[in-house]
Order: C-alpha cells, then structure tokens, then sequence
C-alpha cells in the first residue's frame, strides 16, 4: 500500500478541506437533480423561487452567491422550460421579478425528496448530532 500523501500547507486551508468534503455531496446533487433533467444550480433556483415568489433576479442571485452574469443562463433554461417566468418588479420597473410556474412548482416538488435523500445518504457518515453542528457551522461561514 502507498504511503499517505503529506498536504503539507493544504492541511491548514479550509477552503481545501471544504472542496474535498463537498465531492460526495456535488456528485449526489448532479445524480438527483439529472432525475429531473435539472442541473444543481437550477434546482437550487427553482426550490428558493418557490418558497420566494415575486422576489427580484438581482436578490436572488446574491442570496445563492452567484454573478449575475451567471445567473442569467439559469433563469433563462428555467424559463425556456416553462418552470419560471420573468416580469417586471412592481418595486422596480428597472428589475425583473421571478416567479415559479405550476409546471415549475411540481418540478421542484418531485424532485425535493430524492435530492434530500441523496444528501442524507452522502452525510450519513456523520451522527445526526454531528450533521446538526456541521450545518451550523458552515451557515456561520456564509452568513451575513
């Protein structure tokens, strides 16, 4: 058997801790998600617009961390699929504002439990107490 690797500085950079923890994880969401013919981040778009409806692109896109520039591509595949459309903000005439289609909202539905399901199973290696305190902690790294 090969001898460990050593990280060396790697050991100290949360950010590659984070990336490799994550692998698992990335790898269920893209399987579950493709059930749906959904990409990660699509999914992602379609379950906060649901539980968020009328709000704007812009508010969006920064709650998920993503570039607008980034973000347009998603809602357009959304939208061209009839899950989301797209009006002008009452706020802000200058904005649009997202709205979930019914088409888009039993998407999202269907697809909730499988995507959750692969999550647990790729945490599964960590007590429930263990998940509760991970997900804490990485909450506190993003939150405002």
């Amino acid at each position: 058997m090969a001898e460990k690797l050593n990280l060396g500085a790697l050991n100290d950079l949360f950010g590659f801790h984070l990336r490799q923890a994550y692998t698992p994880f990335g790898q269920a969401y893209r399987e579950a998600a493709a059930n749906f013919k959904l990409k990660p981040s699509q999914f992602t778009v379609l379950a906060l617009v649901k539980h968020n409806p009328g709000r704007r692109q812009s508010e969006l896109a920064e709650a998920l961390n993503i570039e607008r520039s980034n973000f347009v591509p998603i809602i357009d595949a959304l939208e061209s699929r009839g899950l989301l459309t797209r009006g002008k903000s009452p706020e802000d005439r200058r904005s649009n504002s997202i709205e979930i289609t019914p088409k888009g909202k039993a998407v999202v539905t269907e697809a909730t439990a499988p995507v959750l399901a692969e999550s647990k199973d790729a945490a599964a290696v960590l007590s429930d107490r263990e998940q509760a305190t991970l997900k804490k902690l990485l909450c506190k790294l993003y939150a405002d």
